[in-house]
């Protein structure tokens, strides 16, 4: 009698775990899949950091298999509160097949996203591999600014 108590016991515990587990929230930064999202502009700058905007330069990245591999290596991006700033500052803007856009900004070991995190994160040098890895053309911005985060998914 006691061993099926204990047997039941312990498969509650399993069960109650495994419940808890998938209701858990996304662990992910970047909460969209890449068939979601139609093209990428990174910038090699955030807001505050740019001193003259004739310094930052931009991307677009439009093959569905680059915006892949660049989610993929934003999900590699973790929240951490002993988060070594290894990369430069960049913004991204997902512009996502219905029209609204997800922005990211990652400086000095922090990311904020429209999507309303805000917090340090350990990249690992995830965003400066990425930007001298993609194949686009790289265009100055002088006098165009940088999107900026309204904590909210954009209309596009």
């Amino acid at each position: 009698m006691k061993k099926s108590i204990t047997i039941a016991v312990g498969c509650a515990i399993v069960l109650a775990g495994g419940i808890y587990a998938v209701s858990e929230k996304d662990p992910r930064i970047v909460p969209v899949h890449p068939n979601e999202v139609a093209s990428i502009e990174i910038f090699n700058a955030s807001l505050t950091t740019v001193p003259n905007d004739s310094e930052i330069q931009a991307m677009v990245v439009t093959e569905s298999a680059d915006v892949a591999k660049v989610i993929d290596r934003l999900n590699r991006i973790k929240p951490s509160d002993k988060a070594i700033p290894l990369d430069g500052d960049y913004t991204l803007v997902l512009h996502r097949n219905d029209g609204t856009e997800l922005v990211y900004v990652y400086e000095k070991g922090e990311m904020r996203t429209s999507t309303g995190f805000s917090g340090q994160a350990k990249s690992d040098n995830v965003l400066n591999r990425l930007w001298s890895s993609l194949d686009y053309p790289v265009r100055d911005m002088k006098g165009e600014g940088l999107p900026a985060i309204d904590n909210a998914e954009r209309e596009g």
